[in-house]
């Protein structure tokens, strides 16, 4: 989705990066409810996506705690998209 990030967020693109292609995962899944696939992909666009065009800015600087805040949402997505997968 974003594919420039500056070097101090470039920690947290490989989390997204691998979150985005457990989302297309999650898509292509015969058998999971929809109503979970809703909540995890409006978790997505309402919280993730739109930190992301916040801080895809240039020279737009991150406090470590609002990335710490955003990996552990991002980490909660991945670890519910990974069970369903299972």
């Amino acid at each position: 989705m974003f594919r420039l990030l500056l070097e101090d967020n470039k920690n947290i693109e490989g989390y997204i990066k691998y979150l985005d292609s457990l989302i297309l995962k999650l898509r292509t899944i015969k058998g999971i409810d929809e109503p979970t696939k809703q909540k995890l992909l409006s978790t997505y666009n309402e919280i993730i996506s739109p930190w992301m065009k916040k801080y895809y800015l240039i020279n737009k600087e991150i406090s470590e705690n609002e990335e710490m805040e955003m990996i552990d949402i991002i980490l909660d997505n991945i670890n519910m998209i990974n069970k369903l997968l299972e």
